[in-house]
């Protein structure tokens, strides 16, 4: 990975994890004597935790991808997600082909599902070889981020995978 793309990789990881906990410590998260639906409004630590551990479980998935490491990205997938695919399609949508390139990913927008995960937007690039357009924005797609019984952050949904 070239040093550009590393660095806009780790600012966009920086800016998605740390927004959200700007905006909370800006907009007071806790009981300053605020109404009980005023209150609710704000997420609690468990939230908070929760949310950026599924996020940098899933930025290590999508870097995964990005570095075409097959052995990486099937260690945060979940067994459910391994048995409904088979090994060669699950080796396509992360390690790919030759034309395009994975050049980079984008990560935004989490939001909690019910009862034990959290959905994040993610959008993939890639780099056509040999053709006047360089980079191709992919459509805004889904992840989906589970905690298994022993408390890891895993991929149940991608995707390149359907």
């Amino acid at each position: 990975m070239t040093n550009t793309r590393a660095k806009l990789v780790t600012l966009g990881l920086v800016f998605t994890i740390t927004a959200p906990l700007i905006l909370c410590i800006c907009t007071g998260c806790e009981d300053k004597g605020t109404s009980q639906r005023a209150k609710s409004n704000h997420p609690d630590k468990r939230h908070v935790d929760d949310y950026v551990g599924a996020l940098a479980a899933a930025n290590e998935f999508c870097h995964a991808w990005l570095t075409g490491s097959l052995q990486d990205a099937r260690a945060l997938m979940t067994t459910r997600l391994i048995r409904q695919h088979p090994d060669e399609k699950i080796a396509d949508a992360v390690v790919g082909v030759s034309n395009p390139l994975h050049v980079a990913y984008e990560i935004f927008q989490g939001r909690k599902l019910e009862p034990k995960g959290f959905a994040f937007n993610v959008r993939f690039f890639r780099k056509y070889v040999g053709q006047q357009e360089s980079h191709v924005e992919g459509p805004v797609e889904r992840i989906v981020m589970v905690r298994d019984e022993k408390g890891r952050w895993l991929v149940d949904e991608f995707p390149l995978l359907r």
